[in-house]
């Protein structure tokens, strides 16, 4: 798989939980600077990637080198990016088989964020609020679809930084 379309996979992972909680994740220019160092290792077991995180940052997320990520379609490099990032910012292994925390591959899954995910990752990072720019600085709601918890913002690609919201870098 080329690194550009490894590195869009970071993102769109990544992704997932700053739609919906006020961390950022941001690429950095180098691994001294890096929250998060990503690599792809062979393994000896049948793991598709794991993290180790120490009680302080940097992370060292681990990706199974091994696996066929282009065309075995049980294998989503983006979900399992994700469902890392998401160990890395506290939570565990879900119960849920329809989560994205569930500790086992569950082929067919409803991709994304379960609404488990999201209430989880709320319950230490808060809502997230995204701001816009239109006359003075104010805070535009989520939309919601109707009876869930998954959200989306209309001012997605604006970024902004404040007391209230937390950067993550990360390198592969």
């Amino acid at each position: 798989m080329p690194r550009d379309e490894i590195l869009a996979k970071i993102k769109r992972g990544c992704n997932l939980w700053s739609q919906v909680i006020p961390v950022n994740f941001i690429e950095a220019k180098n691994t001294n600077t890096a929250h998060i160092k990503i690599g792809f290792d062979a393994f000896e077991d049948s793991r598709m990637a794991y993290v180790h995180i120490p009680r302080y940052f940097p992370a060292d997320m681990h990706i199974n080198a091994e696996r066929d990520w282009v065309k075995n379609p049980d294998f989503d490099l983006e979900e399992t990016i994700a469902h890392e990032m998401g160990h890395v910012l506290g939570l565990k292994h879900s119960l849920d088989e329809g989560a994205l925390m569930y500790s086992d591959n569950v082929p067919n899954r409803i991709k994304g964020l379960s609404p488990e995910d999201i209430k989880n990752a709320q319950a230490i990072y808060g809502v997230r609020v995204v701001p816009t720019t239109i006359g003075k600085r104010r805070n535009t709601k989520f939309s919601c679809i109707k009876n869930s918890l998954i959200c989306y913002a209309p001012d997605t690609d604006i970024e902004f930084e404040d007391e209230k919201q937390q950067q993550l870098r990360y390198k592969i």
